[in-house]
């Protein structure tokens, strides 16, 4: 067998390109012009948010969080319809070639690619989206440092929300694994129809790159070729982990797509929400003081 693709073999990437260009934009808050405040695509410093860990205050923070995540789908208005329109019809046509991109990816098998894609499925395993949670509110303690305590809350929110609809879209669409069969029906809680590795996976992406890899005003050139660089690291891993999950017959091509979008739409969902303002929140004298 080949080591090559072809060029069906790349049909997953314009499919995540196309959900990762309007995830980014109808989950963005809405601008507001006002006096003094630049226009919208002119780039501002991001305010930097004080975040401690209270007792009881954490948890409220995270109960607000969830309910916006859970309830952000019923309330789409106006022209943010055309994302679940534009990721369905993503999904469609990812359907119509799912067969010829599992036959594609199975002919190129080699064993080096496998084992590749083998290490790198680390991203989407259960222990590594907390792992790295946890590892970042250790630094984040230990240095007073509330971007990698904010990065942590989130990362674990934007995991276990992930992991929900992943669930909830596999029971909806319920496919069987290529090595199974090709059957997709409805509401079968047997069903693979979202890929939870790589909704895992994808479910980094969007707390990292608000905390580490967006522009910042007056940075060199090289910093920003850095960030930009990590940026693309980091919707590109993701990638590899659904490419992991074909190559190993696991899943079909609409599976990794939406497990792509889950992870990813989840992620901006949450993010979108601490960037509409400053929440505070204040606990007795024997817990800390926590502000959003």
């Amino acid at each position: 067998m080949t080591h090559s693709f072809t060029t069906r073999g790349f049909l997953l990437l314009p499919l995540v390109l196309l959900c990762i260009t309007h995830v980014h934009s109808a989950t963005q808050p809405p601008v507001v012009e006002a006096p003094g405040v630049p226009r919208a695509g002119k780039k501002i410093a991001l305010e930097p948010l004080e975040i401690t860990w209270p007792e009881g205050a954490l948890g409220r923070q995270v109960r607000s969080d969830f309910r916006r995540l859970f309830t952000r789908p019923f309330q789409l208005r106006g022209r943010e319809w055309f994302l679940p329109a534009e990721l369905a019809a993503g999904a469609v046509a990812a359907y119509a070639v799912r067969d010829e991109v599992r036959e594609e990816i199975q002919e190129d098998q080699s064993g080096s690619r496998s084992d590749f894609l083998q290490d790198v499925r680390i991203l989407g395993k259960g222990g590594f989206v907390p792992a790295l949670a946890v590892g970042l509110a250790i630094i984040g303690s230990a240095r007073d440092s509330p971007r990698e305590k904010q990065t942590a809350l989130l990362l674990i929110e934007s995991f276990a929300g992930s992991a929900v609809y992943a669930a909830i879209g596999s029971t909806v669409l319920a496919a069987e694994r290529p090595q199974d069969g090709d059957s997709v029906t409805f509401m079968d809680t047997d069903g693979h129809g979202v890929s939870l590795d790589t909704a895992l996976a994808a479910s980094l992406i969007a707390p990292l790159e608000r905390a580490y890899f967006r522009p910042r005003p007056g940075e060199s050139g090289v910093r920003k070729f850095w960030r930009r660089s990590g940026r693309g690291l980091l919707y590109f891993l993701p990638g590899l982990v659904a490419l992991q999950r074909l190559d190993q017959d696991k899943h079909w091509l609409p599976d990794v797509y939406l497990g792509y979008v889950t992870g990813l739409l989840v992620g901006r969902t949450l993010v979108a929400g601490y960037e509409k303002g400053r929440v505070e929140v204040e606990v007795s004298a024997a817990g800390i003081r926590m502000r959003f």
